[in-house]
């Protein structure tokens, strides 16, 4: 019988037939025939078959898309970590700039304070003025009245005057005719000095009033301004407020919105790992390296 190790060279994964193993019977037919099929059956690789190759590609993009998720997160969650950042920075500046603009309208207050402290104050000295005013009218009046008594008075013993006192004699010489004179004279400058003093007396308080009232005018318009520059400050420290608050707000909401997106990622992820499905294309082949 032809010997049929000697004409077909076996696969490579087959040991090479010796002459005793071969068979009369013809087993060493069988032999040659199965070869070939374990050959192609183990010597190709598992990938070769549509199935491995398609279940390969679509690991291999789970894993890419995997890779791009966690680079745009990474990359988002470090821009979405510097605007929080900044908005935070504005947003201290902006309280900042209000504790600063509270303690502006505090100084203002006192200010105004001070201020309508001064007023009452020149408001009292130009009462006492117009006392003073009032009490050196009255003297005036007063002095008045003392002159136009006297003047009666002097009229009534002058005796060259109708009706004054009468004389013994009309060639009678009467020495106090002349001291009677001086003496009316002297009392009515006596009078009228006191009267010029009196009355600048007077011009001296009315302009002190005067000017008191103008110090108080200036005092009360200084007052109007600082009021008006209070309520500006108010305003300016409610609309700050406000911003800081929406500055807060949008804050917040990019960290919801952070939140949201990593939070829907993670639970991808762990869904996925909880279905067991494999992400890294390497370790497929490597298993299946390992099985054969």
């Amino acid at each position: 019988m032809k010997d049929w190790n000697t004409t077909v060279e076996p696969s490579n994964f087959m040991p090479r037939a010796s002459s005793k193993n071969a068979s009369p019977s013809g087993n060493s037919r069988g032999s040659m025939t199965t070869t070939p099929t374990r050959s192609s059956s183990y010597g190709a690789s598992p990938m070769s078959s549509p199935e491995s190759q398609s279940y390969g590609a679509m690991a291999s993009l789970e894993k890419l898309s995997k890779m791009v998720s966690e680079f745009v997160m990474s990359n988002f969650s470090e821009v979405l970590e510097q605007e929080r950042a900044k908005h935070e920075e504005r947003y201290h500046l902006k309280i900042d700039e209000m504790a600063a603009m509270q303690e502006l309208i505090d100084e203002l207050n006192g200010k105004v304070d001070d201020l309508t402290n001064m007023v009452k104050r020149l408001e009292d000295d130009k009462s006492d003025l117009e006392r003073d005013v009032h009490a050196k009218e009255k003297e005036i009046t007063r002095l008045e009245a003392e002159s136009d008594s006297m003047k009666a008075f002097m009229k009534q013993t002058d005796i060259t005057s109708p009706g004054g006192l009468s004389v013994a004699s009309s060639t009678q010489y009467s020495p106090g005719v002349s001291s009677q004179t001086k003496l009316q004279k002297a009392i009515a400058k006596m009078i009228k000095e006191a009267k010029a003093e009196e009355k600048r007396e007077i011009d001296a308080l009315n302009q002190k009033n005067d000017k008191l009232r103008i110090e108080k005018a200036n005092l009360e318009d200084k007052i109007e301004g600082l009021k008006r520059e209070k309520d500006n400050l108010s305003d300016e420290i409610e609309r700050m407020r406000m911003y800081a608050e929406s500055l807060e707000q949008f804050g917040n909401q990019i960290l919801d919105v952070a939140g949201q997106i990593c939070g829907s990622n993670a639970a991808e992820w762990e869904q996925n790992d909880a279905e067991g499905k494999r992400d890294d294309p390497d370790d497929e082949l490597s298993e299946s390296d390992s099985e054969e």
